[in-house]
């Protein structure tokens, strides 16, 4: 018997039950007739004699007196189950209809709703789908299940919401106003039903898919379900992992309308989100998926759910240095991006339990491909292919060709989210692998292979990658992978480079990176030049925390920054390069020179101030546009989130010096809002917001020309305080649910 059909037989024999109560009401069997009453004898006397004495009282009143109408039966238990379906895949890749499941929704969040809106009672779906909810007796209600798997204590959130604006905003409103902030969440729900006077009641909640055999033709309302089930699976391998962990919240971002437009830009707010894609920003991160059934839809892509989940997972609990971009499991890429974007893959495959990483592109094609293959085109540590093929052939039990190793997903959880995360280096299959040789010592020989079978020196490696020799046949451009960067020394040659043509952006050979190590504390100048013509920019990495200098100067780009002793990356690379179509093969001298002490500012409670005197020109400073500067630490200043911080100062250059312009840059843990500089009095005036308390600063940097005798005097102030949090325009007012009718309630 189908569940609608045993449904609907349920639903009569309750009504029955139900009806007309305890007695009456249309009996068919013929009433019984008494038998006649009998003759006494001998007959009674008519007038008895004496009277009896004491006259006996009348019938006692029972006590307590029965209710002849008891209230009905309350509360009135309401259960059922919750499913979605399931849409699988050919072994192509393609959506296949035809082998549809009932799957159930679990871990969701189950209301009774009142007529009125109000909340009645309120449970998280069992892992088989089922809920049990207490409404009361005689009360119109409905019964919805909301796709978003939220522990009462808090140690995991993830939600299933429509990024897409009823009346879409242009792309820079709708970042204006954080998109999402305030996005309605998918539900599924019955109609109202009253809950009567039954001590029990069924009703079955199904997320039907729309497919009709050839088309969508109804509410596609399985697929934000699909989403979650996926989220909820990458809950389940990651608590697997410590059971304590506490999942950062997520909100996955899908809409029928999320279409794979390229050439606009990315407009959330509008459906315009070029790819589906793990987007952070601001210490945050959200997952957008494409949703348009005519060009590309990838709700029921689970293997492209969960790589975008092991994005997440990167940001918010590891770390990735990642700069994005276009990739493909046969391109030669920038190690942060290959490192990354194996990850995914094979973390799809660990989520899934399904080693075939399956796409489909439209309704009826796809692609696959093999996350456990050896076998790779280009292999090496620039390619993804290769990284999630020693990534997963790490966690697998099964052992093929050069694959003897089995740890399951806890060691490399406690690799990725403790030394990787801390790594000097920036983050890349150099890094992963040389820690967890150190952490499983016996077996790095096994490990070894997996790692020579793509093509890298394994015995060897370190963070540094300074034993590999695996140059993509471009010695010159791909090798050393970090150049050395001495502090006072000569200067290093590094080339922006484009390896095969239509490469730009994180290509590998377009960014070089380069070690520079620092024996003690103090500024440093960074510096790279090249020919007219040229855009050099510069970004340091300090464990993971990245410092820009960007400007578009002709042939020069210079930044100081305060540092503290230890390993640094410096990345180069030509601006021209990341856009398509490149400038080409740029070739920079890089140089780290010491730099000017212009103070530092740890302000506390009130208003601080500090001066420094810059009366002589620093021995070896660059001819060119030096840029003097000041960390400003607002660390400690508040503990809001949100609270707003101004800085005010002056400055006074010495004769024949002229301060040409004063820029603010945003720190770590602050963003800035505005930056005013007054050339006739040298007061200059920044203000903005703290993001992140514990580690919020501001860069002030200072250009001056002129004979370069320096800035005599820098006076610094702040004045950062518990100011109320940002107040931001709310998206758009919204009954905070999109709802879909079940396609099954009984």
């Amino acid at each position: 018997m189908s569940g609608m059909r045993a449904g609907v037989v349920l639903a009569i024999v309750l009504a029955l039950s139900a009806c007309g109560g305890g007695g009456g009401g249309g009996g068919a069997a013929p009433a019984a007739v008494p038998p006649p009453a009998p003759v006494p004898d001998p007959p009674p006397d008519p007038d008895p004699d004496p009277v009896p004495d004491p006259t006996p009282d009348p019938d006692p009143v029972p006590d307590p007196t029965p209710d002849p109408d008891p209230d009905p039966v309350s509360p009135i238990t309401v259960s059922g189950v919750a499913t979605y379906d399931r849409v699988p895949h050919t072994g192509s890749g393609a959506l296949f209809f035809d082998g549809v499941t009932r799957q159930p929704i679990a871990g969701a969040t189950v209301q009774a709703l009142a007529e009125s809106g109000a909340l009645i009672d309120e449970v998280r779906s069992g892992a088989d789908g089922e809920f049990s909810l207490s409404v009361p007796a005689s009360t119109r209600l409905r019964i919805r299940v909301r796709a978003e798997l939220r522990d009462p204590d808090g140690q995991w959130d993830f939600v299933v919401v429509d990024n897409v604006e009823a009346s879409p905003r242009a792309e820079s409103e709708c970042w204006a106003v954080e998109n999402t902030r305030s996005k309605p969440v998918y539900a599924v729900e019955t109609g109202f039903f009253d809950s009567g006077n039954e001590a029990a009641l069924v009703r079955d909640l199904h997320a039907a898919s729309g497919w009709d055999g050839t088309r969508y033709s109804g509410d596609r309302a399985a697929a934000p379900f699909a989403v979650l089930a996926v989220a909820d699976s990458t809950r389940e391998l990651l608590l697997s992992a410590d059971p304590n962990l506490i999942l950062p919240s997520l909100k996955l971002n899908w809409s029928e309308d999320n279409v794979p437009a390229a050439d606009s830009g990315f407009n959330p707010c509008s459906g315009e989100i070029a790819t589906s894609a793990y987007v952070s920003s601001g210490g945050s991160g959200q997952i957008y998926l494409l949703g348009d059934d005519a060009s590309d839809a990838d709700e029921f892509d689970y293997h492209v759910i969960a790589h975008e989940l092991g994005h997440y997972y990167e940001d918010r609990l590891a770390r990735s240095d990642s700069p994005g971009g276009a990739h493909s499991i046969f391109d030669r890429l920038d190690l942060r991006l290959a490192f990354s974007e194996g990850w995914g893959n094979a973390f799809s495959a660990m989520v899934t339990g399904d080693a075939v990483y399956k796409d489909s592109q439209g309704v009826i094609s796809g692609f696959s491909f093999d996350v456990d293959r050896n076998s790779v085109l280009n292999a090496g540590w620039y390619n993804e292919s290769s990284v999630h093929s020693i990534l997963y052939d790490l966690f697998d039990t099964g052992a093929d060709g050069v694959d003897s190793v089995a740890l399951g997903f806890t060691p490399l959880h406690e690799i990725l989210t403790g030394p990787q995360r801390a790594t000097r280096s920036v983050t890349s299959v150099f890094s992963f692998v040389s820690a967890l040789k150190a952490s499983q010592s016996a077996l790095s020989a096994n490990i070894d292979q997996l790692v020579a079978a793509q093509d890298m020196v394994a015995e060897t490696m370190d963070e540094w990658a300074s034993t590999e020799t695996n140059d993509a046949g471009r010695a010159d451009d791909v090798l050393p992978v970090y150049h050395a960067l001495p502090l006072d020394g000569p200067a290093a040659q590094v080339c922006s480079a484009i390896l095969s043509p239509g490469d730009f952006y994180s290509k590998l050979g377009i960014r070089q990176y380069l070690r520079l190590t620092l024996g003690s504390d103090g500024p440093v100048v960074i510096s790279a030049s090249g020919e007219s013509g040229t855009d050099p920019d510069i970004v340091l990495y300090d464990a993971g925390f990245r410092r820009f200098s960007e400007s578009a100067d002709d042939g020069f780009e210079s930044a100081t920054w305060d540092l503290e002793a230890g390993d640094y990356v410096v990345e180069v690379y030509e601006w021209g390069n990341l856009t398509s179509p490149p400038k080409g093969r740029t070739c920079f001298e890089v140089t780290a020179r010491p730099g000017l002490a212009l103070g530092n500012l740890g302000p506390g409670d009130g208003t601080d101030s500090q001066a420094s005197d810059l009366k002589t020109r620093q021995p070896g400073l660059p001819t060119g546009k030096p840029r003097p500067s000041v960390q400003i630490s607002l660390a400690g200043a508040t503990e809001t989130r949100g609270a707003r911080f101004a800085l005010r100062g002056r400055l006074s250059a010495g004769a024949g010096t002229e301060v040409l312009e004063v820029k603010a840059r945003s720190g770590r843990g602050t963003r800035v809002d505005s930056m005013d500089y007054a050339a006739d009095t040298g007061v200059f005036a920044v203000e903005g917001w703290i993001d992140n308390p514990a580690h919020a600063r501001v860069g002030i940097e200072v250009e001056y020309g002129g004979d370069f005798r320096g800035i005599r005097r820098w006076t610094l102030s702040a004045t950062p305080s518990g100011l109320p949090p940002l107040r931001r325009k709310p998206v758009r007012t919204h009954a905070g649910v999109r709802a879909f009718r079940s396609s099954m309630s009984r």
